[in-house]
């Protein structure tokens, strides 16, 4: 039988969540796992026996945590002391290349974090260019691209800072 006509009934979706909860961490990493528990979890809100509820945002720290754990797997290419801008749709690149080794989720965090960072920004507006996993040039960031992150940079660090970095 499969997991879809489980979720079709009450019991069925409560006894599939029941055995997600009770999985290892390591099969919890797994992409196939943040499916199944996504469908889990819509089944039974539809039937009333979950609250609609809103996940709540990883903190600073997690997200540090996050993308700590991400520069342990790849050691060159996260550096927040020299950041190289990243390839657009590095993410799906990395959920490939990371499966089972780190969720979905904790790498869109480390990203996250990595990517709205302050070198980050400096590293956009003065090199210009993207690199990919390996570190090798890719491409160059588009005009619209470097106006989104001098207008971020600005709402996030200030005029003056920015003034600073284009000196």
């Amino acid at each position: 039988m499969s997991i879809e006509k489980f979720l079709k009934t009450p019991e069925g979706a409560l006894k599939v969540r029941e055995k997600l909860d009770n999985m290892s961490a390591e099969d919890k990493a797994k992409p196939s796992y943040e499916k199944l528990s996504t469908m889990t979890n819509k089944a039974l809100i539809d039937f009333g026996l979950r609250s609609k509820r809103k996940r709540k945002p990883f903190s600073k720290e997690k997200k540090q945590e996050c993308l700590e754990e991400l520069q342990q797997l790849i050691p060159n290419r996260f550096n927040l002391d020299n950041p190289k801008p990243l390839v657009i749709g590095v993410s799906e690149e990395l959920f490939d290349r990371l499966d089972g080794k780190m969720s979905r989720l904790r790498i869109r965090n480390a990203l996250s974090w990595f990517c709205n960072n302050k070198e980050y920004y400096i590293a956009i507006l003065k090199d210009k260019k993207r690199y990919d996993l390996e570190g090798n040039y890719h491409s160059d960031i588009s005009e619209k691209n470097l106006e989104q992150a001098k207008e971020k940079f600005i709402k996030i660090f200030g005029i003056k800072k920015y003034k600073k970095v284009i000196k």
